[in-house]
């Protein structure tokens, strides 16, 4: 059993996209390496492992994370999808990363692998001192904000939620 299956399982991800026959999509070897060819670096282990068997999946039940802000204060945010491989698709790993580094002003070292309910990214570095490291990337700001210092930690705040949350209608009031 992967790693993530059982955190999979309790924030009720399920897969987006999916193969001709209705099964889950998995990436496969050559479409990782593609993805790291396009990127210029090979995926952290932990998120490579991820990407593999989840790569595109949505949150269907909502896992939230938490996200300080520069003032302190924290904010819980919806992780709606994660990216996976499905070009030339807005869902697929690739189209995210050039089109948000080239269009949108995320810096080149990170890798958007997913985006919160407000359409603002989860971004893994690739790159850097900071490699491994998940960022949220407030999107019309362009305000980046440490998460985790790896997918893996990541994954361990995740936790289950549902819209009607009071930790996100308290945020919203």
């Amino acid at each position: 059993m992967n790693k993530y299956a059982r955190k999979m399982e309790e924030v009720g991800a399920g897969a987006s996209i999916k193969n001709a026959d209705g099964s889950p999509r998995v990436q496969s070897d050559e479409e990782v390496a593609a993805v790291e060819g396009i990127i210029g670096q090979s995926l952290p282990s932990d998120y490579a492992e991820f990407y593999r068997k989840y790569g595109g999946c949505m949150m269907w039940e909502s896992g939230m994370f938490p996200v300080e802000l520069n003032s302190g204060e924290i904010q819980h945010k919806y992780m709606d999808f994660f990216y996976g491989w499905a070009p030339p698709s807005p869902r697929d790993l690739i189209w995210a990363y050039t089109n948000y580094t080239d269009d949108w002003g995320v810096p080149k070292h990170l890798l958007p692998i997913g985006a919160d309910e407000g359409n603002n990214l989860v971004c893994l570095a690739i790159s850097g001192e900071s490699r491994g490291c998940v960022y949220h990337w407030l999107s019309d700001e362009k305000i980046l904000t440490h998460v985790a210092n790896s997918f893996d930690e990541f994954m361990a705040v995740l936790q289950v939620a549902r819209y009607d949350d009071a930790r996100i209608v308290d945020q919203l009031a």
